[in-house]
């Protein structure tokens, strides 16, 4: 996995393209991790800017050794297009 920022709403229209397109994606740390309702009790009142943006501009797209530079181009399409829509 490669994880990448972007700033709001490309992620989820990153991750819409490649989802379309059948190429591995996922967002993590929604809700943000303090937000989470197993660790909520113990961020009660607590402010975790810098988490709340990471947790809205992440995206891990999927990826490994043996992708071969078509792949790699049609992930960069994608994410391209999605991003100048």
């Amino acid at each position: 996995m490669a994880s990448l920022r972007h700033p709001l709403p490309h992620v989820d229209r990153i991750s819409g393209a490649l989802t379309a397109a059948q190429i591995g994606n996922k967002i993590y740390y929604r809700p943000p991790i303090h937000r989470h309702p197993a660790l909520a009790p113990w961020a009660q009142g607590v402010e975790l800017p810098v988490t709340e943006e990471l947790a809205q501009t992440h995206l891990a797209i999927a990826f490994n050794p043996w992708l071969t530079e078509d792949q790699a181009s049609e992930v960069t399409e994608h994410v391209a297009a999605a991003v100048a829509a």
